[in-house]
């Protein structure tokens, strides 16, 4: 290990990063966003990427040891652990496959690119990853027709199973609305009814249409964790820590990632190209949004507000989600121009 490795700065805290580790592998086994995640077992994603941080670090001068225990928990996450109920062999097979691509391509590029920050590593290894799972795909026994089929399949189940857990969990609500009288059990019906639309229409029929993106944002998130735990447990260091939040930004030129897609979403011509504009713009909205989480974080610290105003930004963040994460994303889309932060700055 240099001398220049073990003085490198530490990642920042436990407290958020465990709140986003717990989130990251908790959430997904809620009744909308089992629906929405395309991997039902978020584990599969960290251990192999936590395995391939613990590779690099060891040719950057790590223990070995520390790097076989890692593909050791690897290989028995991917290969060893249970399926989750009900889910068939050939999704759990994509599933685990993705991750095995994912992992080989971070670890690829963190070796060949060894200077690049973080988020720069992270990108690329979402490319490389996406042309070997064409390449694997081209050369596969089973098409990609196959592959689709099989992700139809595996979000109807999931729908199913999230729509009884939705009636369980209000059921007792709606018993107490029923006793209520006419006017309550009216309001019962019409709760059911929405929940049902909820879980049923929107969530089937959007994470089948943004599953490429939505794929590649639980990969991003992924990695991010699989960084900053990797980080947290060895003194061997493979690159710089993860900005905080408030920092939080990347090359300008990513915005022509929101720009083709909106242009394939309104030009009539671009039909074909349509469910690539969806995807291309969920998935650079979010970076954005995420970017303007941090402007707003930024202004957020600078001003020191007091616990109240943080409490009525999170409910209205909570009350106007859609609303509020459309404006973050204006926000960090104005950011590309503007730059508020650095505007902000004092210049004496």
């Amino acid at each position: 290990m240099s001398t220049g490795e073990a003085a490198a700065p530490r990642e920042h805290g436990w407290v958020l990063f465990l709140s986003a580790l717990a989130s990251f592998l908790l959430l997904p086994a809620t009744p909308v966003l089992q629906v929405l995640g395309p991997i039902a077992q978020p584990v599969v994603l960290l251990v192999p990427l936590l395995a391939a941080c613990a590779l690099v670090g060891w040719v950057s001068g790590g223990r070995f040891l520390i790097a076989a225990a890692w593909v050791l928990l690897a290989v028995g996450a991917l290969f060893s652990a249970p399926a989750p109920a009900g889910v068939s062999v050939a999704y759990v097979e994509l599933e685990r496959g993705w991750a095995v691509l994912l992992a080989a391509a971070f670890g690829f590029v963190s070796l060949a690119v060894p200077s690049a920050r973080f988020f720069t590593r992270a990108l690329v290894t979402l490319v490389v990853a996406l042309a070997l799972a064409a390449v694997a795909f081209l050369g596969a026994a089973r098409p990609a027709t196959t592959a689709r089929r099989t992700i139809e399949g595996e979000i109807n189940r999931r729908t199913a199973i999230a729509e009884q857990e939705w009636q369980q969990s209000v059921k007792a609500y709606q018993n107490a609305l029923t006793a209520v009288g006419p006017e309550g059990r009216a309001s019962a019906e019409e709760m059911q009814q929405a929940m049902r639309e909820l879980v049923t229409t929107v969530p089937a029929r959007e994470s089948e249409r943004f599953f490429p993106a939505l794929l590649l944002l639980e990969s991003l998130c992924a990695l991010a964790l699989a960084w900053a735990l990797y980080h947290r447990l060895s003194r061997a260091r493979i690159g710089l820590p993860l900005a905080r939040l408030q920092d939080f930004r990347f090359n300008d030129q990513l915005v022509w990632g929101v720009i083709v897609g909106i242009v394939f979403l309104v030009v009539p011509t671009l039909h074909a190209w349509r469910n690539v504009g969806a995807n291309l713009t969920l998935f650079f909205g979010t970076l954005y949004a995420v970017r303007g989480t941090g402007v707003l974080a930024w202004f957020l610290r600078s001003a020191r507000p007091g616990l109240v105003t943080v409490l009525a930004v999170a409910l209205l963040a909570g009350l106007l989600a859609p609303a509020f994460a459309l404006g973050l994303g204006l926000i960090g889309l104005g950011d590309t121009w503007e730059d508020w932060r650095a505007k902000a700055r004092p210049t004496t």
